[in-house]
């Protein structure tokens, strides 16, 4: 046996180095006959991907998330990871292999990366019983993910990062379809006009990859109020045609998505997204260390760090102008990743979402309450303070000026199995205000339902604009608080789009809010 893995490293290593053909054959051959040599060449691949990388890192540490594969490595890093692994699948084709695959369907798909994955193996599988393992072949059919997530390789070398829970179709060798979850995109030159269909109220949404990478969410119908549901777009890289079909009232509505724009689409309607990080974004007064004058808020990539991994800091950051209402209406969507990461001792302490009537200050010396909301803030909370009644390491206040605890939420005691969530990973965040009430799901699940959230100025009377921001701090303990991929939208009653031209500017409206605590799938 180790006589046998000595071989297979040596052959993997010669293979990267550029390798004779014999020693590809002799790895050929090993890894058509054994699914954990297939694995062992897919991390082998991941790893050379962050090792090519490693020379562009600034100098600020960030640990990255677990599916970094795509996201935090970079392009050229994820491009030249997946040139590895589709050779790994050509070469493979020829001879059969143990895995998820119906005779009676063609294998369009190869599983290539997993973290903490939950299948539900009677819908991926059919009712077969073997566990998914990387490597796996997969015909098409359906991809249900309960838990974790998991990347697959289409036939074609697109790359598919799967969020749960989540339920994805893998419909051919270079399409697929969400059903309900999340999913991001990695799509090469090879892959170009890759398409992803979801559900978008009485019609169908078609994402077409014109080059890109691209995040997309599907808000099944029902879910905060959008009767017919909607699904979600956002462009990293490249450009994306989206075309809505609705083949009963025969409307076909085409919209092309570039770089660093999104939009919402639900029953024929196009809602602008506007990314609110990098550019959008500036420190708050006040923050930085309490203790001591340290370095405030600061990127690393894309990823946003709101203040360095030391004890007693507090950094945030507010979007650079107050957002515009809608006019008749104030309902919004805003969607961001956030991580608590590399904890120190314990680690501490909180990080929050907030939005704010006026300009909000930045005193970290005032507590769980800053930088004060005005309107409401939603608190993510690491640290167990027994004396102060906090039930978990793991869990959400929502808050507001007159009341530090509208809503609680101990993640510990819900399905999700967190007990900390320090170095718990990434987790996305999905907060609707629509009509006058607040609901938040915390991957893909909703947390928060139909809360009654008051948007007014200091005088009582109805707002016309407001701020978005992000605080964190740490106490005695600490670790990194980290947001990423943050979007607006407004959701105006008026704002049906379809006969407005391509390509128009995103929209900076925001909106109103509810909720109710409660735990429900989406």
């Amino acid at each position: 046996m180790a006589d046998t893995t000595a071989q297979l490293d040596l052959l993997i290593t010669r293979y990267l180095d550029g390798g004779e053909p014999e020693d590809r054959a002799a790895l050929n051959d090993l890894m058509r006959h054994d699914p954990a040599a297939r694995a062992a060449f897919i991390e082998h691949c991941r790893l050379a991907a962050l090792v090519f990388e490693c020379p562009r890192t600034q100098s600020k540490s960030i640990p990255a998330s677990p599916m970094a594969s795509l996201r935090a490595v970079g392009v050229y890093a994820a491009a030249a990871m997946i040139a590895l692994a589709v050779t790994a699948w050509f070469i493979l084709q020829p001879g059969p292999q143990t895995s998820h695959v119906d005779s009676a369907k063609p294998i369009v798909a190869m599983l290539t990366n997993t973290d903490g994955a939950v299948f539900d193996n009677q819908a991926t599988t059919g009712g077969g019983s073997d566990a998914m393992t990387l490597g796996s072949e997969l015909s098409a059919g359906l991809l249900k993910l309960t838990a974790g997530s998991a990347q697959i390789m289409f036939n074609s070398t697109a790359v598919v990062d799967l969020v749960g829970p989540c339920e994805f179709e893998m419909v051919g060798p270079n399409r697929g379809r969400l059903a309900a979850g999340s999913m991001s995109a990695y799509v090469p030159e090879a892959a170009h006009g890759f398409v992803v269909e979801a559900p978008a109220g009485q019609g169908t949404l078609s994402v077409v990859d014109l080059g890109t990478r691209f995040g997309l969410d599907v808000v099944p119908a029902g879910v905060a109020d959008l009767r017919d549901g909607c699904s979600i777009v956002r462009v990293v890289e490249g450009e994306v045609e989206l075309r809505y079909t609705d083949a009963s009232r025969g409307v076909v509505q085409h919209r092309r998505l570039r770089a660093a724009e999104g939009m919402v689409v639900h029953d024929g309607r196009f809602e602008m997204m506007t990314p609110l990080i990098r550019g959008e974004v500036d420190p708050l007064a006040g923050a930085g260390a309490m203790t001591a004058a340290t370095e405030g808020p600061y990127f690393v990539a894309d990823t946003l760090s709101l203040h360095p991994n030391e004890f007693s800091q507090f950094g945030a950051v507010v979007t650079r102008r107050a957002m515009p209402l809608a006019a008749g209406a104030s309902d919004f969507v805003c969607t961001f990743e956030f991580e608590f990461a590399d904890g120190q001792g314990t680690g501490a302490d909180w990080l929050k979402f907030f939005i704010a009537a006026d300009p909000p200050t930045g005193n970290g010396a005032s507590g769980r309450d800053a930088p004060s909301p005005q309107v409401f803030g939603i608190t993510f909370d690491s640290y167990r303070n027994a004396e102060a009644g906090d039930p978990s390491a793991a869990f959400v206040d929502v808050i507001t000026p007159n009341n530090p605890r509208l809503a609680r939420i101990d993640l510990a005691a819900l399905p999700f199995g967190l007990r900390d969530l320090t170095d718990s990973g990434s987790h996305r965040v999905r907060v609707w205000c629509i009509s006058g009430r607040l609901s938040v799901s915390l991957d893909g699940q909703r947390i928060v339902r139909n809360l009654p959230v008051k948007l007014t100025d200091s005088s009582g009377g109805p707002l016309s604009a407001v701020w978005l921001g992000f605080g964190a701090r740490t106490g005695g303990s600490s670790e990194l608080h980290l947001v990423r991929d943050c979007w607006f939208a407004a959701l105006g009653p008026d704002t049906n789009h379809a006969d407005s031209p391509e390509n128009s500017n995103p929209s900076e409206r925001v909106g109103n809010l509810r909720t109710e605590i409660r735990h429900d799938s989406e």
